[in-house]
């Protein structure tokens, strides 16, 4: 089933980029400079905008999915998108060059990677632009992972390109070979540096595997992600080395390397090891998943992968796998979510497919992009209890209709019906799942009921009423235009 997507959509966007250069300010078709929002009406949605085909209807209720959909052609250009659960827009903004890692933060802030200016955009739950990050010291940002932490630093990493003489490394190595290392900074709040953590210092060039050690540029180990773990210490993954190594986040050290040529674990139901792999996120579970993008596994395919860790036995036990039938293949980019309800969100990087799959291996969703496109993580969000979700079907003890009118810019009203006398707390509540009114937090007779709520307190943007009855919830969504 080929779904067109094309309902009305909203563009909420501010042109104050903070700490980057003026020259990074928002330029957007039809939208001059300044304006903070525009309607797109339904028949007019770009002609270049990318068409989903579903191969498994979404069985996993509301959702907001975080997609870069990133154009492979001539000309650069990726579209922001989040979507809901039928993968109907509810916002998305064009972007020149490969922009990409747009994701929700448990902090409410969504970030992009600009690859224009090489640093990241923090928007609101408004889609505004809020602030930027970028490495400091002369290091130019690079654009693969960014991440914040509970005190409310932020963790970048930038390639630091040098010339090394590399004949004296390996026979027949480049006198002035371009090498490319890795460098970690944690800034806090007022951006100041930290932490720093530099792979010159604690890797050698030749850890790397299936590199050109002899060419005239050399990326030894191509960092593509990293986490916080649960100790506070930092998880890197580092492609070109199939490694992921913990380092100590106060004194640099590494405490321990797994995978690739200096593997300090023995792997346990799992004969295949990980290869050029991505997206290295401790889960709440206390185990790892990675996104195996299997470059050189024999055949070639991709995998999603769940390890056990065991830090003082130095095992890494493989307790969860998923294998498309199909056996996908993603030479790069690629990302695995576990979500709330126990299932797992893929996104099969360049392959341009994205899954979801149960516990037992079965499909809850799937959908692809359009061969011109590609992505490179894809997240989904909605399923954790405090989470913000799009229209759901309404239970049947009560019924909960759509705001009127909408879109809208003063006035409101909502309407709904209860089939007993029930507790009722109805609320308007952003994208970020935070309450911004509370309209009604009481008991309520039998039969039908109406509020209505003046919006010229909230900024223009999409939220939603949330109405809690005996502890069940109906959600509708609403747009505040100004």
């Amino acid at each position: 089933m080929h779904v067109k997507v094309c309902q009305m959509l909203f563009i909420v966007i501010s042109v104050f980029l903070l700490a980057c250069p003026a020259s990074a300010a928002w330029s957007l078709q039809g939208i001059p400079e300044g304006e903070r929002f525009s309607a797109i009406a339904a028949d007019t949605l770009p002609s270049d905008f990318p068409v989903f085909t579903v191969n498994v209807p979404n069985a996993s209720g509301p959702a907001l999915i975080f997609l870069g959909a990133i154009a492979r052609g001539a000309v650069r250009y990726t579209y922001l998108t989040v979507l809901d659960e039928s993968l109907t827009p509810v916002f998305y903004v064009r972007r020149p060059e490969g922009n990409s890692d747009f994701k929700r933060h448990p902090n409410g802030l969504i970030t992009f990677f600009d690859n224009g200016v090489r640093c990241f955009y923090a928007m609101n739950s408004s889609f505004s632009v809020v602030d930027s990050f970028r490495t400091v010291g002369g290091y130019v940002t690079d654009g693969h992972d960014i991440q914040f932490t509970a005190s409310g630093n932020v963790l970048l990493m930038s390639y630091d390109v040098d010339t090394v003489d590399m004949s004296v490394i390996v026979p027949g190595g480049n006198d002035s070979a371009a090498v490319t290392g890795l460098v970690l900074q944690e800034l806090d709040a007022g951006k100041n540096l930290v932490f720093q953590w530099r792979s010159w210092d604690h890797f050698a060039i030749t850890d790397a595997v299936y590199r050109d050690l002899t060419a005239a540029t050399v990326d030894y180990a191509h960092g593509n992600a990293f986490d916080i773990d649960t100790d506070g210490n930092i998880l890197l993954s580092s492609r070109h080395m199939d490694e992921i190594t913990k380092i100590d986040r106060s004194t640099g050290a590494i405490i321990w390397r797994w995978g690739g040529k200096n593997n300090q674990f023995t792997f346990i139901n799992d004969t295949l090891r990980f290869s050029y792999q991505h997206d290295v996120r401790r889960i709440a579970n206390g185990n790892i998943t990675l996104f195996d993008n299997g470059n050189y596994h024999v055949p070639s395919f991709s995998r999603a992968v769940e390890y056990a860790l065991d830090e003082q036995a130095m095992t890494a036990t493989l307790v969860w796998e998923f294998r498309d039938s199909m056996k996908i293949s993603a030479p790069a980019t690629g990302n695995v979510q576990r979500l709330p309800n126990g299932n797992t969100f893929i996104s099969w990087g360049t392959a341009g497919i994205i899954t979801e799959v149960r516990p037992d291996g079965t499909k809850a969703m799937e959908f692809l992009l359009p061969d011109s496109f590609t992505t490179y993580r894809t997240f989904r969000y909605g399923n954790a209890p405090t989470a913000v979700s799009p229209p759901a079907s309404v239970p049947a003890d009560f019924q909960l209709s759509a705001p009127y009118p909408n879109p809208f810019n003063g006035d409101v009203r909502i309407e709904f019906r209860l089939q007993r006398p029930s507790a009722v707390r109805m609320e308007i509540v952003n994208l970020a799942g935070q309450t911004m009114d509370v309209l009604i937090d009481e008991m309520r007779p039998v039969g039908r009921g109406s509020v209505s709520y003046n919006a010229s307190r909230l900024a223009s943007g999409i939220y939603f009423v949330r109405m809690r009855v005996d502890g069940r919830m109906g959600v509708r969504k609403m747009m505040v235009v100004r």
